[in-house]
């Protein structure tokens, strides 16, 4: 028998995914809503297909039969197949190469030159100089861990490439690092965010200390070296 919707379900208030935008975010939103009536898993992946549209919908429609057994197997598999779709930095390099059409007018190329920039996630770098770029901001990240990450158990926290939420998943396919028993919500706790390491409300995944300090632990006995 199909597992009942919670009692007092509504729609969620979410746009549905196509497949064009960052799957982190969608996932996000997706899991906080849900879990505002339930953490049920049979719940989340019942419901998980209303939160599609288009190629991702038919994405989901052509996965085998039998083949999701949980809301985590479903979540690596969702992240695997749209990683191509999260934001991505318009490098140098990128913006060096474009070009103005011979026929084109220079406001036009100004034009599509400043759009692209504007595109990447920060100003466009140099190659020239960059390691001393990299050693000032790991200074920088040193100073701010030291002031922002006051009771975690390392005085400094080594710098990663991608969110740690993102880690997570990709490091739960290989067992690193075993999700801990999900955890008990305070009645008190804010329940607009949703933390997938405890799996629990009362803060986000990435404000998780917890994780922080496994990952870091992790990494300092030599794993999870991609990301470093």
């Amino acid at each position: 028998m199909e597992t009942p919707l919670p009692h007092g379900w509504k729609p969620l208030h979410l746009d549905c995914y196509d497949g064009t935008t960052d799957p982190d975010k969608h996932i996000d939103l997706y899991t906080t809503q849900v879990n505002l009536y339930t953490n049920s898993d049979t719940i989340l992946c019942r419901v998980f297909p209303t939160s599609l549209k288009g190629a991702a919908l038919h994405w989901y429609t052509q996965l085998p039969a039998g083949s999701i057994d949980s809301y985590s197997p479903l979540v690596r598999r969702f992240m695997a197949q749209y990683a191509t779709s999260r934001p991505h930095h318009t490098t140098s390099t990128a913006l060096a190469n474009l070009r103005q059409n011979y026929d084109g007018p220079l406001r036009t190329f100004m034009e599509r030159f400043s759009s692209i920039s504007v595109r990447g996630k920060g100003p466009a770098k140099s190659e020239q100089g960059h390691k001393d770029k990299i050693k000032v901001n790991n200074d920088i990240q040193f100073k701010k861990s030291t002031r922002e990450n006051k009771g975690g158990r390392y005085d400094f926290y080594t710098p990663l490439n991608a969110p740690r939420v993102h880690i997570l998943e990709e490091a739960s396919n290989s067992t690193l690092p075993p999700l801990p028993p999900p955890g008990h919500t305070p009645y008190s706790a804010d329940k607009s965010k949703h933390c997938r390491y405890h799996r629990n409300h009362g803060h986000t995944t990435k404000e998780c200390r917890t994780l922080r300090d496994r990952i870091e632990e992790l990494i300092q006995v030599g794993h999870l070296g991609q990301y470093v």
